[in-house]
């Protein structure tokens, strides 16, 4: 062998081995751009198919606004071969706690009817009335507000031959002394003029809920604590409760003594949700859709449908 042959062997040795190492760098790469497009379209296909789930999902939302559930009924409905299913969160059973969802700003308003509502969703003063004269009302605190929040509790009744609406008013916080003498006076600061809670429970679970922010529960005893005794007088028939909390916004939660039940409290409590066939993919949407009621400016205010007098 010559040199001349051993340098081209050696030559085309080295290009043999560059061409291999090109291939093999061009077979990762297609590699790596075929894996990649396959996850584009498991990802393209993912977000197609959870678009389509939230959809269905807002489907099934519509048909309940439109369509209320009644208690503890279960809805299902197929939309676009999407299982839709509702389900009723209406307390009915009696002793059972009503929770509202969300924090109560300061200063707002949140009504629990103590009469059932027609079918038009106005009040139905002649439906069936609350059955006791105790309920517990209880609230959260959130953060470090100090004071901690308390909490205005308004009833609004009839009573009378003449059905005469009124409304009577107790306001409860956290504190240890009871009301002081001289609470109307105008030099008595504010908070000295609330009542005391009637359990600060630091662990929460207060009016039987599993959620542990409710630590302040007040007994509302309607005769004692705000004088309208139904017991005594069978022309008193309780409406509503207004509970406004102060100082600080709160999570409110009520709940009936045993043998007692509250009338239904929002047009709509439901859990929507909807399943992609064959996938993960799933939502749920969550509705409270409460009786309208009085804005809360008209618990600063004096108004009447007749004409007004002072007794």
């Amino acid at each position: 062998m010559t040199a001349w042959q051993s340098k081209y062997d050696r030559e085309r040795g080295q290009v043999i081995l560059v061409l291999l190492v090109l291939m093999a760098l061009g077979l990762t790469i297609g590699l790596l751009t075929i894996s990649r497009s396959t996850v584009d379209i498991d990802l393209s296909s993912k977000i197609e198919r959870e678009a389509r789930v939230f959809s269905a999902n807002e489907a099934g939302v519509e048909d309940i606004l439109t369509n209320p559930l009644s208690a503890n009924e279960v809805r299902t409905t197929t939309i676009n071969n999407i299982v839709v299913v509702a389900q009723s969160q209406s307390v009915s059973a009696a002793g059972d706690p009503f929770a509202f969802p969300d924090i109560v700003p300061q200063g707002d308003t949140q009504n629990i009817w103590l009469v059932p509502h027609k079918a038009d969703n106005t009040l139905d003063e002649s439906g069936a009335s609350y059955s006791s004269s105790t309920i517990d009302v209880c609230w959260s605190k959130e953060g470090s507000t100090v004071p901690g929040p308390g909490m205005v509790i308004s009833l609004i009744y009839k009573q009378g031959a003449a059905g005469d609406y009124k409304i009577a008013r107790g306001a409860y916080k956290d504190r240890s002394a009871s009301l002081p003498a001289n609470c109307n006076a105008v030099q008595s600061p504010p908070e000295d003029c609330f009542l005391p809670v009637t359990t600060v429970n630091s662990s929460g679970n207060e009016c039987g809920t599993s959620d542990t922010k409710f630590i302040y529960r007040k007994t509302l005893d309607f005769k004692a604590d705000l004088g309208v005794d139904p017991s005594s007088d069978p022309t008193i028939k309780p409406l509503a409760l207004r509970l406004r909390p102060v100082y600080a916004g709160a999570q409110i939660a009520v709940k009936p003594p045993p043998g007692s039940s509250l009338p239904g409290q929002t047009i709509n409590n439901a859990l929507v949700s909807a399943q992609y066939p064959g996938s993960g993919e799933a939502t749920k949407i969550k509705i409270v859709q409460p009786y309208s009621g009085a804005a809360p400016v008209f618990d600063y205010a004096l108004f009447s449908g007749k004409d007004l007098k002072h007794e």
